[in-house]
């Protein structure tokens, strides 16, 4: 699951997709769970995948990681 949101550009007419946190974003994580659950007649996985923005430093960009990770099982945790 990835999750993202719309932003307008620099405040102007264009649009700009972005990744998002799990859960903080535009997408109906919680809906996507129960339709492939009920279209599965197996048991599934689950890939958490984050789409972000590149922090100032390298270090920056893996601590926002790191944080999406943790934020992102937590949340999938209150759907599965």
């Amino acid at each position: 699951m990835k999750d993202y949101v719309i932003r307008r550009y620099n405040g102007g007419g264009g649009l700009k997709i972005t990744g998002a946190s799990l859960g903080t974003g535009r997408l109906d994580a919680r809906r996507c769970y129960e339709e492939c659950r009920i279209k599965s007649n197996r048991n599934f996985n689950i890939i958490l995948e984050s789409w972000m923005e590149p922090g100032e430093t390298l270090e920056d960009t893996l601590s926002i990681e790191d944080e999406w990770a943790i934020n992102g099982v937590s949340y999938l945790k209150t759907i599965i």
